[in-house]
């Protein structure tokens, strides 16, 4: 009786998690990805009727540096809304508004010992930027990004600190992440 009640329990997990992508972070329909043909796929995202929001999105990473203990480099998400808005599962405070403003992994925080409100530097290749916690979110899942430990930031200080230049070329990733009118519609849109 206790694996017929476990399987039904797992199954009807399963089917819920499967019908609600925004409980593992992914509050999207269709991941579009860079390549050939992406400028194309780009217009035609933002500028279709049926597409209610986009995002594009960059995978990378940046290092982490609090009350200047030496740098931690963690999986960081560039974000930049093209239409509508899809912002990522917050679970405490808020989504970044700012361009100096960082949502952060749960095991992130954790072991760095930060909370909303604390500030933290941001560095890469291109600089330092210093960056105030606003939330602690589920990381979306673009690239090899975990949904517990890395960062959300704005696109453009992921770009300038340099989040795509500490990967090697392969895992540096940007796609645009779709929210159809019709979330049916997948295949079809495809």
């Amino acid at each position: 009786i206790a694996v017929i009640v476990g399987a039904l329990v797992f199954a009807a997990s399963l089917d819920g998690m499967l019908d609600s992508p925004a409980r593992y972070g992914a509050p999207w329909d269709l991941q579009v990805q860079a390549g050939e043909g992406f400028e194309t796929a780009r217009t035609l995202i933002t500028d279709g009727d049926r597409v209610d929001a986009a995002t594009l999105a960059g995978a990378g990473e940046l290092n982490i540096s609090v009350n200047g203990s030496l740098p931690d480099q963690v999986s960081a998400i560039g974000v930049e809304s093209l239409k509508g808005s899809i912002e990522p599962v917050v679970l405490e405070g808020r989504a970044p508004a700012g361009p100096n403003e960082v949502l952060g992994g749960s095991a992130l925080l954790d072991r760095l010992d930060l909370e909303v409100g604390d500030v933290l530097e941001l560095s890469g290749p291109g600089g330092e930027q210093t960056m105030t916690v606003v939330g602690r979110a589920i990381v979306p899942i673009v690239g090899s990004s975990l949904t517990d430990d890395g960062i959300v930031v704005a696109l453009d200080a992921f770009r300038s600190l340099g989040g795509e230049d500490l990967v090697a070329s392969i895992d540096a990733e940007t796609v645009i992440l779709t929210k159809l009118t019709d979330h049916t519609d997948v295949e079809g849109f495809r």
